[in-house]
């Protein structure tokens, strides 16, 4: 397989920090006074969740995610969608799933990852960070349709993904970072892997983790 470039710096940050607060921020010519680090949420689900969400935007709409995307959809042929073999990117807009995690949940993965073991965070580090995860082809994708893309992303729509569809090694990913990912979303990724509806499955601890064969 191909090596996956390394992607160059998000933006252009220059930061002036006093007592690990950020005093200025300079990116892409707009000046933010914030603060710059964080290190929990101190259980406050909506502000966590409104963060995510805000990284998630950010990450999505940055052209280095968008040029890493052109780039392995060509380069590596996932110009097919999967689950209509038939339909290629001549006959409609293929699209790269996130899957068996979101990206939601690879962003709070990120998350707890630097929180528990006291690595200093903020929004742009965290859009770098993620960015390296998805250069380093440790971030499962599917190419799918857009209409199926949608569907997809409905719970109640019925459609599963088969594991030989996924690009990029979800196995490892799992390996590094099994010790910071939620029970609820382990339990949903196990579920995912054995095309599972019901809720039978729980995870008992991290060391029941399956994986992609």
């Amino acid at each position: 397989m191909k090596k996956i470039k390394k992607p160059e710096s998000f933006g252009n940050i220059l930061s002036i920090n006093k007592d690990d607060q950020l005093l200025l921020i300079e990116n892409f010519n707009k000046v933010i006074i914030n603060s710059y680090y964080i290190n929990s949420f101190q259980s406050d689900t909506k502000k966590l969740h409104k963060f995510i969400k805000h990284v998630e935007s950010k990450f999505r709409a940055s052209e280095q995610y968008k040029n890493y995307l052109g780039f392995i959809k060509y380069e590596f042929d996932l110009t097919n969608c999967s689950i209509l073999g038939n339909i290629d990117d001549d006959d409609a807009s293929i699209e790269l799933h996130h899957y068996p995690f979101t990206l939601y949940d690879i962003t709070e993965i990120c998350l707890n990852y630097h929180f528990k073991n006291n690595i200093n965070l903020n929004s742009f580090k965290l859009i770098e960070y993620l960015l390296e995860l998805h250069y380093q082809n440790l971030i499962g994708l599917v190419p799918l349709s857009e209409t199926v893309h949608e569907l997809v992303h409905n719970k109640d729509s019925g459609i599963f993904i088969a594991k030989e569809s996924i690009f990029g090694n979800v196995n490892k990913f799992v390996e590094i970072y099994k010790d910071y990912i939620p029970t609820d979303t382990l339990e949903s990724y196990n579920k995912k892997l054995n095309n599972e509806k019901n809720d039978n499955v729980k995870i008992l601890n991290k060391t029941n983790i399956e994986v992609i064969k």
